[in-house]
């Protein structure tokens, strides 16, 4: 049987996309091999027999272009038939084992648009952000020849990068079904507090303080608001100011913070909300993205409340799946008007085309071609 070798320094090895999209959907055809750092979930184990996960680091301690030489030596010892790389900084250890082993096809899985966000985010200033941008163009640049095929997590990568069309295949972030959907009815005249859940990963970038600061407003203006902070932060002054923030008003609270929160667990926790918060703010580097969160409250038929943004905003409208605001200027009497109305979301149901099934399937086709094109 032909094995493949899915590898990350960014992920856990129980991460949505590589294991449940990509290590699930391969597993009835080839022996898969997941490597990433240690698990979510301390009960995690593949649901698949062919699923095998090899943790390679502990979370945060590991120095992650330095796990280049590990992971290179990982690969050499698995001698896999498909390699792909889920992110950027193991493209050198790839290119390298590729050079070597000229017969393995090399697969890189593209979520993010490195170039732009390390040249419009705000965490990096300055000349360091023209070096990492140039670097991220340049290491892609040189595995042109390389690389069999690129997965895109997003559409948008085709226009914004150079990537060659005929070996560019999209796989969006839709929801590989872990948990069944369950429609949300959202009842306004309920004498209880409004659940309200942010969850994912939490930051400056993402819009972890306007959301909060939204709940605060809410609470301070009389609404009866819950806020369930879910996920992990890597900021440390974000984190201060989290717990600072949860201290300080009881009706929110936290899960994760400085450790990561198993995504089974955050698909329940929005499964028992009355909206999932997506306030990404307006930036160069996401505004054309579709936030993996969004297709996976489309497919469970979850209300969201989603920052303003075309192409959001259409989507919401489409399937009545929520509605949309700016998390800083919409006035907040203007919220809890449109909060206090009584909504059927998704008189439809929860929207099949938001499933990770066409995806799975065209992962499996690309996939089975490049085993026959050896």
């Amino acid at each position: 049987m032909k094995r493949v070798v899915l590898a990350s320094t960014l992920k856990p090895v129980d991460d949505s996309r590589m294991y449940e999209k990509f290590a699930l959907t391969l597993a009835s055809d080839y022996e898969v091999i997941v490597l990433g750092f240690h698990k979510a979930d301390p009960s995690f184990q593949p649901q698949h027999p062919q699923v095998r996960c090899i943790p390679v680091q502990a979370f945060k301690r590991f120095p992650r272009w330095q796990s280049n030489f590990r992971y290179h030596n990982l690969f050499k010892e698995l001698k896999p038939d498909i390699l792909i790389v889920h992110t950027i900084e193991l493209l050198a250890a790839a290119y390298y084992y590729k050079l070597q082993n000229p017969s393995c096809r090399l697969v890189y899985d593209v979520q993010e648009n490195y170039v732009y966000n390390f040249w419009y985010k705000s965490d990096y200033k300055g000349i360091k952000r023209y070096l990492l941008s140039l670097a991220a163009w340049g290491i892609e640049q040189l595995g042109k020849k390389l690389i069999n095929l690129y997965t895109l997590a997003e559409s948008t990568y085709k226009q914004e990068r150079s990537f060659p069309l005929k070996k560019t295949l999209v796989l969006e972030n839709k929801y590989f079904p872990i948990l069944p959907a369950q429609k949300v009815n959202v009842d306004s005249s309920s004498e209880k507090n409004l659940q309200l859940l942010l969850c994912g990963t939490l930051s400056t970038t993402y819009g972890t303080r306007e959301a909060i600061a939204l709940c605060i407003r809410l609470h301070q203006a009389g609404s009866p608001v819950h806020l369930h902070i879910m996920g992990s932060c890597h900021e440390p002054s974000l984190m201060n100011w989290i717990e600072q923030v949860t201290q300080e008003y009881p009706f929110i609270t936290l899960e994760g913070g400085d450790s990561l929160v198993p995504h089974h667990q955050i698909i329940k926790a929005m499964l028992q909300s009355h909206y999932v918060l997506l306030p990404y703010p307006p930036n160069p580097s996401t505004q054309n993205c579709i936030p993996t969160k969004l297709y996976e409250c489309l497919a469970l038929g979850i209300p969201m409340i989603i920052q303003e943004n075309p192409l959001w905003k259409k989507l919401c409208k489409q399937y009545h799946a929520g509605f949309s605001i700016d998390y800083i200027n919409t006035p907040t009497p203007s919220i809890i008007e449109t909060l206090n109305i009584t909504r059927d979301y998704y008189p439809n149901g929860p929207i099949t085309e938001a499933l990770w099934n066409e995806e799975g399937e065209l992962l499996k086709q690309h996939i089975q071609q490049l085993i026959f094109d050896k």
